[in-house]
């Protein structure tokens, strides 16, 4: 009985203390990445959708990632890139270790301007690995994309996001990355109902996402903004599963009937059902090699429209997006699951409703003209 009430009072502590007043309609500027950190021109092929926010003062860049439910993890000050995939415990790098991001090494929260949150039972959230202790703090561990890990400690910040300040934000404070790669780390989670839109208080986001031109996510927007928009309905396992019927090439069809993440982390459309990849497979008249799909005598130019059919609304993707070279590369590989992701999101405005499990396809709105967003 007092192991229970013990486990009950954590449980209430962390979710009474995650709970902040929901905000109003809150636009963030965010720009698409490519695959080498570098903003996408007009057309491109986008893999990191990115934001920057503060603390203590100083800027970080950050992806927004669907793929996320769980918590924000932010870089601190401090932070090093060791050497393996994804140990149990925490490394402790050898003395020559480098920043977790070298080629931008002031995007930290420096020393003192978080401090070191406490009410989790073992130190880490429920269902997230404790990697054991760095500088007697407790570090928890996630291993993602077979051999990449974060490792960091719960901390809680005043963060300034698009000009507004979150109190007390909640997140894991980043002390270690493996391996040692020279790419962006800090990641906000904005899976269904994630710590961080839990925090912010938001249960619908607008994604504005275009390749080399002005985009945005908007935390609770106007309902008038898409009231009009088609819509279909998810369900929820983890995260969100959108039902998508098939896929259209030209005038050829690929049945689906399957579910489908959408993942801003992800910067094409992957399978990890072999069924629909060999439909796929027959309606481009491509091949698999490698892990992903080629489309040999196709090339961005040449390419028909690819239309994705999520919950009976078509998608239109333009060849020149899921074709991406003049040798028949594409967008599509195989995966652990089936995801839809950036270039899908890339063609409409797409508003997710976590409380009524919604995803509404907003028709094209008039393009905004393109600000000089430093991010």
């Amino acid at each position: 009985m007092v192991i229970l009430r013990y486990l009950l009072g954590a449980c209430l502590t962390e979710l009474a203390a995650s709970v902040l007043q929901a905000v109003n309609e809150l636009g963030v500027d965010v720009v698409l990445w490519d695959e080498s950190s570098n903003p996408v021109k007009p057309g491109g092929s986008p893999r990191y959708l990115v934001g920057n926010l503060s603390i203590g003062g100083r800027t970080q860049h950050f992806t927004f990632d669907a793929g996320n439910p769980e918590q924000p993890i932010l870089m601190v000050e401090g932070c090093r890139g060791c050497s393996d995939g994804c140990p149990r415990k925490v490394p402790t790098c050898d003395s020559g270790s480098k920043f977790c991001w070298p080629s931008h090494s002031d995007d930290f929260a420096p020393y003192g301007s978080y401090k070191n949150q406490s009410g989790f039972l073992h130190g880490c959230p429920l269902g997230v690995q404790s990697a054991g202790t760095l500088d007697g703090q407790t570090v928890c561990m996630q291993c993602f994309g077979g051999g990449h890990a974060r490792f960091y400690s719960m901390a809680e910040a005043d963060i300034t996001l698009s000009g507004t300040t979150i109190p007390n934000l909640k997140f894991g404070a980043l002390v270690r990355t493996t391996p040692a790669l020279d790419r962006i780390w800090s990641n906000v989670g904005i899976g269904y109902k994630s710590a961080f839109l839990t925090q912010l208080g938001a249960e619908r986001i607008l994604l504005h996402l275009r390749p080399g031109e002005a985009s945005s996510v908007t935390f609770n927007p106007d309902p008038s903004k898409y009231a009009d928009a088609k819509y279909a309905s998810f369900r929820v396992s983890q995260n969100r599963d959108f039902p998508v019927d098939e896929f259209q090439v030209g005038n050829k069809t690929a049945k689906s009937g399957a579910t489908f993440r959408i993942d801003t982390g992800n910067g094409g459309i992957c399978f990890a059902d072999q069924e629909i990849a060999d439909a796929l497979e027959s309606a481009t008249g491509g091949e698999w090699a490698g892990g992903g799909l080629i489309v040999r005598g196709l090339s961005p130019s040449t390419a028909p429209d690819l239309t994705v059919v999520l919950g009976g609304i078509p998608v239109k993707i333009p060849g020149s997006r899921w074709v991406t070279s003049a040798d028949g590369g594409t967008i599509f590989s195989m995966y652990h699951k089936n995801v839809l992701g950036l270039p899908f999101l890339a063609q409409n405005d797409v508003v997710i409703d976590d409380s009524a499990k919604k995803i509404y396809l907003v028709p094209e709105s008039p393009k905004l003209l393109m600000k000089d967003i430093v991010v």
